[in-house]
Parts: C-alpha cells; structure tokens; sequence
C-alpha cells in the first residue's frame, strides 16, 4: 500500500495477506511481508509523515476480509511506534487493539577509539582473544581480507556460504543458506548493496584459505550483524569470535558508532557486552468468533505450540 501527495509517494505501507489453515479454523492475516524473516519491520515514511500511519490503519480496519492485523518486529526506535501504540490503545470495541514486546535485539555501542573499546573488555575476556589469535598466528599467516580482495561480490559470497554450510552441517542442521533460492536472493542484495556501499563482507583467512566470515551490512553509521560461517577444523581457535573483533577494530576505526545484532538473545552477544532493545508486535482482533478464539489460544502456554506447528 502506498500513500501519496500530488502524485507523490509519502508513505509505503509493506504488507501482505497471508492464509493460515489449522484443525479448528482458517485464518486470515495482514502482516508485514517481511515476516518472520525480517529482524525489523517499519512502514516507510518521508520526513516522517506520521499521519499516513493512521490512514492507512483507518483504511485496513474498516476492511472485512480479514480476521487479524498483526505487525510484528516493530523496533522500538521507529519514528511510528509511538503513534501505533497509541492507535492500539484507543482501538474501538468493535476491534480489540493491543501491543506486546516480541523479541529481543541486542547491539553493542562503539567507542571512538579499538584501544578504548579493548580496555573496557574484561581482562580474561582480552586474555583469551588475545591468546587465541596468537596461537593461530604462530600456526598460520592470518590476514583480513574484505569482498574487495576477491575476484567478484559472487566469489565472495560463495566463500560465506561454503563456511555457513560447513558450520552448520558439521552440527547436523541445515543452515540458512541451505536452499539455492535463498542463495540466489542473498547474492542478489549483496552485489546490489555492493554498488551502493552497503556491504559489510569479510573473511580471516589462514594460509590464504578463508576460515571465517561475516555477513553485514553497513549504513548510517550502523554495522548490521547479520550472518557468519566458519570453518570447524578451526573451532579450537573460537575463530567467529576473532573474525567478529577484527570486524568491531575495522568499523572503529572507519567511524562506525554502533554494532546491531539484530533479533535473538544468543549467549555470545552477552559476551561482548551488548545492550538489549526491543522489538514490539501491535495486533488488531477481528469481528466474530475465530478471531477470538485464535487470540486467547496464542496467549496460552498450553495450545501456543500447536499454533507454532501450524506457523499462525
């Protein structure tokens, strides 16, 4: 959906209408299209015309041929938050508005100098990255090398996902990257982000070999911690852990304020010190009874598994 003044667009509102099918209903539902994939969902707004928010709400209510209106990952720094919330509160009896905190996104801030950044590491913490990469050093030529220092963003990409497979089949799980349309799609974005300055892509390598990679993404100031790899002959050396300060040292050091971990409470991300933001889901209950009945069953401990199952 998309908003417009004097043939302007002001507002992009990206959703979808999604079926759900389960043992006692059908269920139909407006999210965004980026979910559940997405880490965050926003309505795009220039110069932050917070009215077309409420219109396109408005608009979407007084629709019929929906059951639930659920906007989930909604971070809370988006300009519309507030406004959403404040929609939901005063929702009609005739729709049941309401707003929950539905995931967890940890990001570490980023001081202006690495030799600040270190000093305020735990001193066991600094020991063992240190010792780490030393004993690694004293086996292999270590280097960093970016998507640059390959023969194209696609060669690149390539390593990324031969390390991520390697990581996650040697764990007998599929990985991320198992399927060639999702590999398609994420070589697709990297060569265009590429173009723009956007990509964050680089690797350790030992020997000249890659051993570890990092997947990111770099706008604003922001480095956007989004998929890693790495190979399992080195685990010995916590090789993710020495890619991922090799990358905090280069994003230092070029300016960069702040590391966001997007979506999860991973237990490494609490190593490194990272602060907790939040992600917020505004759901909108329909008229009639399926509704309802879907509404109560996904507050409860005891049915929200068969909800899982179903993907409601």
């Amino acid at each position: 959906m998309v908003a417009k003044e004097k043939d302007e667009m002001v507002a992009v509102a990206p959703l979808m209408m999604s079926k759900y099918s389960a043992a006692f209903c059908n269920m139909k539902k407006i999210e965004f299209i980026g979910t559940p994939t997405s880490d965050y969902n926003i309505f795009i707004l220039r110069d932050n015309k917070l009215d077309y928010v409420k219109s396109i709400l408005d608009y979407l209510v007084q629709r019929s041929d929906w059951d639930i209106i659920e906007l989930r990952d909604i971070p809370e720094t988006a300009a519309s938050l507030k406004f959403l919330k404040e929609i939901a509160v005063s929702s009609s009896q005739k729709f049941k508005g309401e707003i929950s905190t539905c995931s967890i996104c940890p990001y570490l801030p980023l001081p202006s100098s690495f030799e600040v950044f270190m000093k305020n590491m735990s001193k066991n913490r600094r020991w063992r990255l240190k010792n780490n990469l030393a004993k690694l050093k004293a086996n292999y030529k270590v280097e960093l090398k970016s998507y640059s220092d390959f023969g194209s963003v696609r060669e690149a990409m390539e390593a990324l996902i031969k390390l991520h497979q390697e990581r996650w089949e040697s764990k007998r799980m599929p990985g991320m990257l198992a399927s060639s349309d999702i590999q398609n799609f994420h070589m697709e974005v990297a060569e265009k982000f590429a173009q723009k300055g956007w990509l964050g892509l680089y690797f350790l390598t030992a020997d000249g070999q890659p051993i570890s990679g990092e997947h990111s993404f770099e706008y604003n100031k922001k480095i956007y911690h989004y998929l890693t790899g790495l190979s399992p002959s080195f685990l010995e050396y916590r090789v993710g852990h020495l890619m991922l300060l090799s990358v905090l040292e280069s994003g230092i050091k070029r300016g960069f304020n702040e590391i966001d971990m997007l979506r999860g409470e991973e237990p490494y991300k609490t190593e490194w010190g990272a602060i907790n933001r939040k992600n917020f889901k505004i759901r909108f209950i329909g008229k009639g009874l399926i509704p309802r009945i879907y509404d109560w069953a996904s507050k409860s401990h005891t049915i929200r598994s068969t909800i899982r199952k179903f993907k409601l």
